[in-house]
């Protein structure tokens, strides 16, 4: 895949994420609302983050130890043993971007493995 068009599929795919995420907070009314009919409390600001963090990674304050947006992706990404060359073709990147992030990712939580970073991020509240 092109650059060009990985870059279209992302906007594209940005795009649904917006008009659904608008469609639950005009169904929902409001960011949390009361449905007598299943007696359960909808809340549309979780429903709306899982559908950001379902597309962009975890939606955690990027200055936090001081890791970078493309970063934190690349780390939620880690937890799933994904090769590197997968995460790279999931967010339209090289291998070689993707293995300096995850070097940037050791150095800044201070490990020198990926267990250890994923252990290290899920204390520090990174990871879930």
């Amino acid at each position: 895949m092109n650059s060009s068009a990985g870059e279209r599929e992302r906007f594209m795919a940005a795009m649904h994420l917006m008009r659904d995420a608008f469609q639950v907070l005009k169904d929902g009314a409001s960011w949390g609302a009361y449905h007598e009919e299943n007696g359960r409390f909808y809340d549309g600001y979780a429903e709306v983050k899982r559908m950001f963090e379902e597309l962009l990674g975890p939606l955690v304050p990027a200055r936090d130890y001081g890791l970078s947006v493309a970063e934190l992706r690349v780390l939620s990404m880690m937890v799933t043993h994904m090769t590197y060359p997968e995460i790279a073709a999931k967010v339209y990147r090289s291998p070689n971007t993707i293995r300096s992030q995850v070097a940037a990712v050791y150095r800044k939580l201070g490990v020198n493995s990926r267990h250890a970073a994923i252990i290290r991020a899920r204390e520090l509240g990174l990871l879930r």
